[in-house]
């Protein structure tokens, strides 16, 4: 089973410190490329309410509070910013660059 599994179904939770981690270094490094300098406003994709129940928690938000923790001088996390209908209704495209991490502009209809 992968770690994202294990943090998504098995309720092991210290996989979002250990992404965050890695993935502080990884930004610290320039491994993702040049950053927006200051704050940055991570914002964690929303899960339905019935997963988030079944759960226990949300794993975007656990890595999105776990990774600001490590850098709390460039990252705030937003939390309820965007609701599931949202990210339905957003273009295909803004869900590719999302998913690949790329740093779009979102507008909500």
């Amino acid at each position: 089973m992968s770690a994202l599994r294990a943090l998504k179904y098995r309720g092991i939770r210290d996989v979002a410190d250990i992404f965050a981690e890695k993935l502080a270094d990884k930004i610290s490094a320039g491994t993702f490329g040049t950053w927006p300098e200051g704050e940055m406003l991570l914002v964690p994709i929303p899960t339905t309410r019935a997963s988030a129940r079944a759960r226990g928690y949300n794993q975007s938000l656990l890595l999105a509070e776990a990774l600001a923790q490590r850098a709390p001088e460039r990252f705030i996390v937003g939390k309820d910013i965007l609701s599931k209908k949202e990210i339905k209704n957003l273009r295909l495209a803004d869900k590719v660059e999302i998913e690949t991490g790329k740093i779009v502009e979102y507008k909500s209809t």
